[in-house]
């Protein structure tokens, strides 16, 4: 029963801390003044690694391996931080945000927010 709880804290801690990442990039590109088309970003990304992904759901359920690997990625995200958004601009996965995403955004800067206005803005439209 004991392993069965830490397995579970494992995953939850893990997709949590993964999602955490996800939303520091969209925040730095929101910083920015960007949004992240995630339909060409995840098709993209999809084309250069297609069993990466599937790897990387797997690795969410295997306690301690789990950890590692979200801790691994906040490591080489943190070092390649600085070219992130060079780099999603060469892949034509940014997209400049309307002043009034801007605003908004500017509202409450965080992750979360900057991956929800565009969508806020579009109910408002």
């Amino acid at each position: 029963m004991n392993f069965y709880v830490w397995w579970l804290i494992s995953v939850v801690a893990s997709f949590t801390l993964g999602l955490q990442d996800e939303l520091r990039m969209t925040k730095d590109a929101a910083d920015a003044g960007y949004k992240i088309n995630y339909l060409k970003y995840s098709k993209i990304s999809n084309d250069l690694n297609s069993n990466s992904s599937k790897i990387n759901i797997l690795k969410l359920f295997i306690p301690g391996l789990n950890i590692f690997s979200v801790f691994k990625r906040a490591y080489q995200y943190n070092q390649i931080r600085p070219m992130v958004l060079d780099e999603l601009n060469v892949l034509g996965c940014l997209e400049e945000m309307t002043l009034e995403e801007k605003k908004e955004y500017q509202k409450k800067p965080t992750g979360l927010n900057a991956l929800l206005v565009p969508l806020k803005v579009l109910i408002k439209e």
